[in-house]
């Protein structure tokens, strides 16, 4: 029998067991409809939903923060996926611009301390690089980090006294480092089979060992390590290359040239083009 008063407690706590019993016999169905029902609604009223979203969030930090964190710790592979998928695309559509981001940093970092290198004089950007005055320059890139880190970090440090500029070719042979006479003479016999005896630099002819490099060719020097298990090049790059027979796709360049051609994609000299 109705309820003569379908508004007393008695018919809405009648309501409420029919419509619990019929959830659980169909639940599937139940969750499909409230699924289109939300995403109707939402689509008829997206500006009024989001500002409401918005003002509970605004009022609900905690909550908001809270929710979230548990949801990513229960979803945490999905979470990884849709970052590293975002990523990618993200790299996709700015290809350059972590290549263009050091570029500026470096041009603001490099103008402030004059552009030009304090021992030789060398003025091409693209041959410049920031040195410690008092050294330990390598202890202090692994707290700061390099690339972009480094630079902001200068910049937020307002310029220490502490840095100039130097060429690359300044640089390493500022204080050359004690290599060992086994060390010196593999990297003496992969300059000399790279290049001519003695070596020299392919593009712009600088001779001189502490002032010479090896260079990929086509590129790709960092992902070549990489593949052949190594986290950096040195004694064991050369190592193994002795031990390939000296494969072909390698040059002698000076630290100058090798290095505007990795961060800049030219060198001035332009013998390389």
């Amino acid at each position: 029998m109705p309820y003569k008063d379908p508004n007393c407690e008695a018919a809405i706590e009648c309501r409420k067991r029919a419509q619990k019993k019929y959830y659980e016999v169909h639940k599937e169905l139940c969750r499909k409809r409230g699924r289109e029902y939300g995403k109707n609604y939402y689509r008829e009223h997206k500006e009024e939903c989001l500002m409401r979203n918005k003002l509970w969030r605004m009022k609900n930090r905690d909550k908001d923060r809270e929710g979230k964190r548990k949801w990513r710790e229960k979803n945490i592979e999905k979470v990884r996926n849709y970052c590293r998928i975002n990523q990618r695309r993200w790299k996709e559509r700015h290809p350059n611009y972590k290549r263009d981001k050091i570029r500026e940093l470096r041009s603001i970092v490099l103008a402030h301390y004059g552009s030009k290198c304090a021992i030789c004089g060398e003025n091409h950007i693209e041959f410049l690089t920031i040195d410690h005055i008092y050294g330990g320059g390598n202890q202090h890139r692994k707290k700061i980090r390099g690339g972009t880190d480094g630079y902001n970090w200068i910049i937020k440090n307002g310029f220490p006294n502490d840095l100039q500029i130097l060429c690359w070719n300044c640089n390493f042979a500022k204080e050359p480092k004690k290599y060992k006479e086994y060390y010196k003479k593999v990297r003496l016999e992969l300059l000399i089979h790279y290049s001519d005896n003695p070596p020299k630099c392919a593009c712009c002819g600088k001779e001189g060992i502490e002032n010479l490099a090896l260079d990929h060719i086509k590129g790709g020097g960092n992902k070549e390590l990489r593949n052949i298990g190594l986290s950096k090049g040195g004694f064991n790059f050369y190592c193994w290359l002795r031990k390939q027979g000296y494969p072909e796709g390698y040059r002698v360049l000076c630290h100058n040239c090798n290095s505007a051609l990795g961060l800049y994609g030219y060198c001035p000299h332009k013998c390389l083009m």
